[in-house]
């Protein structure tokens, strides 16, 4: 579900924000609540999906762009082997290709419109963060924020930043739906067993239904214990209260 792809992208962005380069807690802030909004982006595919809703028409018609590109790049690639389809969800976006080329052109676009297009681009993000998680998105994004501004280091380094942050959302996206029941074309273009469009899934003994007992009762429990953990600091804080006791 939507929750549960916008929680994994802020613990994702939490832990890939130092291996990036964004060592400050400001900065690393502002990175894992763009990757919280990022990964709800693939299912711009859907009609109904909450990236889909956000803004109303300007999104719809973003999403139904992007299922006309999705339709045509399954149909124009798929091979023999690959089963017939018109519905376009699950298709193009939900693949690694599609990822890293979205997080380029972010990157790009970004870099050529300077600060004024990265908070832009920040801001977008932090909407579907904030409709998906509620306003403790925001109140983790407004320290973040006032903390770049206030270093002109953080901020010049936003736009490449938010490039890696799409792609990262994007990916762990990919990731939280190959775990469940319905596959996911991750590997496209890669022909497999002479599919290009073949469905990935995760071994079955980690499998769960989406909207299910294991995902509300065990994943996302877990994974909103883990997101305050990965808080710079929090996780010391903890040891250190633990060990007082």
């Amino acid at each position: 579900m939507g929750r549960t792809h916008a929680l994994t992208g802020w613990c994702g962005g939490l832990v890939a924000a130092p291996l990036v380069g964004v060592s400050d807690t400001a900065s690393a802030l502002v990175f894992a609540v763009a990757t919280t909004g990022a990964a709800l982006l693939p299912d711009l595919d859907h009609v109904n999906a909450r990236a889909t809703r956000l803004l109303g028409p300007i999104t719809w018609c973003v999403s139904k762009t992007l299922r006309g590109l999705s339709r045509l790049a399954y149909n124009t690639t798929a091979t023999s082997v690959d089963s017939r389809r018109n519905d376009p969800h699950r298709t193009l976006t939900h693949t690694f290709l599609f990822s890293l080329a979205l997080g380029g052109v972010v990157a790009a676009v970004t870099a050529m419109t300077g600060i004024v297009g990265a908070l832009v681009t920040a801001g977008l993000l932090l909407l579907l963060a904030v409709d998906s998680l509620g306003p403790w998105m925001l109140a983790a994004a407004v320290p973040g924020v006032i903390g770049m501004l206030l270093d002109p280091d953080a901020l010049a380094q936003l736009p490449a930043g938010l490039g890696v942050a799409v792609a990262l959302g994007c990916v762990v996206h990919i990731l939280g739906d190959w775990v469940t029941e319905a596959p996911v074309p991750m590997l496209w273009p890669v022909p497999i067993v002479g599919r290009r469009w073949f469905p990935c899934n995760a071994p079955a003994f980690i499998r769960f239904r989406v909207d299910g007992p294991v995902e509300s009762r065990v994943v996302f429990p877990a994974f909103s214990v883990l997101a305050l953990l990965l808080v710079p600091g929090v996780f010391g804080l903890v040891v250190d209260a633990v060990a007082s006791i």
